[in-house]
């Protein structure tokens, strides 16, 4: 009987992944770049579907990711993603839940709503609140958690967490957190945790990269080592004395880089680091 119930409830269920949909979250970034904290917003889409161990799951796109983000499915109120590393999938949402009920988070370590992969470790927390509520033109389950670390955890049906479009935007690396502030179907948009733009970008993000482009030691007397994060995807490095004239030209294959200037007079010269010949860093460093 309770089997029953629980399919006839989610005969209903609005679906997340629905190619109409689109999110966009915010991205809070730490200070470990140096300068003020900044916000980049990504726009997530669903678009298109692969079939893998028989299953078809739907590709999510990160605008500011070049590649496939990640891989969707849903079944039966609950959202699985797939994960390449271990030809698997790990539960995403579970609208299934009713209060009383735990779930596991951080189950992996690797998000739609961001780029790249934040360390995390599972945590399992409890469902403390059970509604149902008209949100964004649809009467929507809504389920919270209690509360952990410094921020609520609210799924809402068919739309997702309201940190972003993963189970939990409360990641710990390389930034401070995330929000969802837009979700937009085909009827309208509606805003998040306060928003009123969906677009609320302060840092492009490859700016956080150009930042942490170093050189080192500088000043230098026989060579340098040039760290430029592989997400740039430098090709050439130019060195420019204080006239303009180039010194010496390279192709760039690897992120730490090793400039040797024994050959070099003393003097005030520049890197300039190019990616597809396009200009993405130049400052300046002394050869003793």
């Amino acid at each position: 009987l309770l089997s029953l119930i629980s399919v006839i409830s989610y005969s209903q269920y609005l679906p997340l992944l629905d190619e109409s949909h689109s999110w966009n979250v915010d991205l809070h970034g730490s200070t470990i770049f140096g300068g003020d904290p900044y916000i980049i917003t990504n726009e997530i889409t669903v678009s298109g579907s692969t079939i893998i161990n028989g299953n078809t799951y739907k590709t999510i796109i990160n605008s500011n990711v070049e590649e496939i983000n990640c891989l969707v499915r849903e079944e039966n109120g609950k959202v699985f993603r797939y994960i390449e590393d271990l030809n698997d999938e790990i539960l995403m949402y579970d609208f299934t839940l009713e209060v009383g009920d735990s779930f596991v988070f951080f189950e992996n370590t690797e998000y739609c709503s961001i780029y790249g992969s934040v360390p995390s470790s599972p945590i399992s927390a409890q469902v403390v609140f059970v509604d149902f509520q008209f949100i964004a033109g649809e009467e929507r389950k809504v389920i919270e958690f209690e509360y952990f670390f410094e921020d609520d955890e609210i799924w809402i049906e068919g739309i997702g967490s309201i940190r972003g479009f993963d189970s939990v935007g409360v990641v710990y690396d390389i930034i401070d957190g995330t929000d969802l502030v837009c979700f937009t179907n085909t009827v309208d948009t509606y805003y998040f945790n306060g928003a009123n733009s969906c677009d609320n970008t302060t840092l492009n993000i490859d700016d956080i990269f150009k930042d942490s482009i170093v050189l080192y030691p500088n000043p230098v007397s026989n060579r340098s080592i040039l760290n430029i994060p592989s997400e740039l995807l430098a090709d050439k490095l130019l060195i420019v004395d204080v006239t303009g004239k180039i010194i010496k030209e390279e192709k760039i294959n690897k992120s730490n880089f090793i400039i040797n200037v024994m050959n070099y007079p003393s003097g005030i010269y520049f890197y300039q680091v190019y990616s597809e010949n396009n200009l993405i860093k130049t400052d300046r460093f002394i050869i003793k």
